[in-house]
């Protein structure tokens, strides 16, 4: 990592778009998409070569474990990991194991009564693994929007940042040149030498 001295004189750590790619373990392509997400736009040096601050590095990071997180409970719940661990032990199962077990040697009429019963019990259940699966779907699309927007702020935030240390900046500059002034009388005076003032 190199370091750049900005116009406010100040020393950042650059990581080049090769680097980036090093330290995501990723590609050109999913750097790309992962600034893309993170609403990041790279900045560029005097000779057009993409570079990133550590703070870029660290958002994109978060950005891509956060989709990684996100692929991977999707993952499960296509496989129906999800629907398994709810089915494992409920109370629905339960009922259906006794109902099976207490009509094992019944009537032909209890044992109709029974089926219909738990095939009750089993719409039952599929309907609330369905609902609990909307409901999680729903809350992991609203977490995206609240990290992403999170995101986003932290990057405006580090802008308002350096345009604060740019304005301070002038406003020192402004401050020496007006000291640089001597009343000589008579509402005039003599501006000093600066060249001490000047950053």
């Amino acid at each position: 990592m190199e370091k750049y001295t900005t116009a406010e004189s100040r020393t950042e750590e650059v990581i080049s778009a090769g680097q980036a790619q090093k330290i995501l373990n990723t590609d050109a392509s999913e750097v790309v998409t992962l600034c893309q997400k993170a609403h990041l736009k790279p900045k560029k040096d005097g000779l057009g070569n993409v570079y990133f601050s550590k703070t870029d590095i660290d958002v994109l990071r978060k950005v891509k474990e956060l989709y990684e997180h996100t692929a991977q409970i999707q993952a499960k719940r296509k496989k129906g990991e999800a629907s398994q661990e709810i089915e494992n032990g409920n109370f629905l199962t339960r009922a259906k194991n006794r109902l099976k077990s207490e009509f094992a040697l019944s009537s032909y009429e209890e044992n109709r009564q029974m089926k219909n019963l738990t095939e009750s019990l089993s719409n039952l259940e599929n309907s609330i693994v369905d609902r609990i699966n909307s409901i999680l779907s729903e809350k992991m699309d609203g977490l995206d929007e609240v990290v992403v927007e999170l995101i986003r702020a932290k990057t405006e935030n580090e802008t308002l940042r350096q345009k604060l240390n740019e304005l301070n900046r002038e406003n020192f500059n402004l401050k020496n040149e007006n000291t640089s002034y001597k009343s000589i009388g008579l509402g005039l005076y003599l501006k000093k030498n600066t060249d001490d003032f000047v950053l």
